[in-house]
């Protein structure tokens, strides 16, 4: 069974922002970092390609440590992401950050959508609706 989420009201979602507005530097820094590392081990492994030896052997830990970098950023990056689960909210997007908050409206669940450069939530959309389907709160 599943259980049903948090419905915030517009007052409690607007209370999250600046909360929120502090994550997402943090989360595009170890996204970037993450591609670094990536691109870096995928240029050791090309460029070791066809060395024999001790420098195939040194080629392999570099290629390790880069692996190893990966996996930790990443780790860093699950534990970041874990705010939005904590605030029962769900991350849309991160350039620029897109958070959707459950909400009834009408009698229907629909999210309060709020965008990183938006001072507070103005919009609304249905489950299904997305960011294009977004509308003026009234």
């Amino acid at each position: 069974m599943s259980r049903r989420p948090k419905l915030y009201t517009l007052e409690e979602a607007n209370e999250l922002i600046p909360r929120l507005l502090d994550v997402f530097p943090k989360l595009r820094y170890i996204r970037d970092q993450i591609i670094k590392e990536r691109d870096r081990c995928d240029v050791e492994e090309i460029t070791s390609h066809g060395l024999k030896g001790e420098r195939a052997q040194e080629a392999r830990e570099r290629i390790d440590r880069h692996r190893s970098q990966i996996l930790s950023l990443e780790s860093d990056m699950e534990k970041s992401l874990k705010i939005f689960d904590g605030f029962d909210c769900e991350l849309k997007g991160l350039d620029p950050g897109l958070v959707d908050f459950y909400t009834e409206r009408k009698g229907q669940l629909v999210y309060l959508c709020w965008r990183e450069n938006e001072p507070r939530i103005q919009y609304w959309h249905t489950l299904a609706g997305g960011f294009a389907g977004r509308q003026l709160l009234t």
